[in-house]
């Protein structure tokens, strides 16, 4: 199962008079509104999440991840199909004016 993650996590332990002050997320705030221990204690609990996450089962999301590359490998040769029979008909249609018959 493949998993992706969102690795920059907000610092979300700011103090919320600075955070009405400025208006703007915590991503934006300087470095001295850091706390090494609050960061410490989010880091863990996001690594906890993933960790999780890795160990549960999910056919439902396999079966689906292989459909998914099944059914686009499908449209893309469609779609090529296709294109190559417009092309075709546009060929042939400019040499049947050309020819002038």
């Amino acid at each position: 199962m493949f998993l992706s993650y969102f690795t920059e996590q907000p610092m979300s332990s700011y103090p919320d008079e600075e955070g009405r002050k400025a208006g703007y997320t915590s991503l934006l705030f300087s470095n001295k509104h850091f706390d090494p221990v609050e960061g410490s204690r989010l880091y863990n609990e996001r690594l906890a999440e993933y960790m999780l996450a890795d160990e549960v089962d999910n056919p439902d999301g396999r079966i689906a991840a292989d459909i998914r590359v099944s059914t686009e490998f499908a449209v893309e040769f469609a779609q090529s199909i296709l294109q190559c029979v417009l092309q075709l008909f546009t060929f042939l249609s400019v040499l049947w004016i050309l020819s002038g018959a």
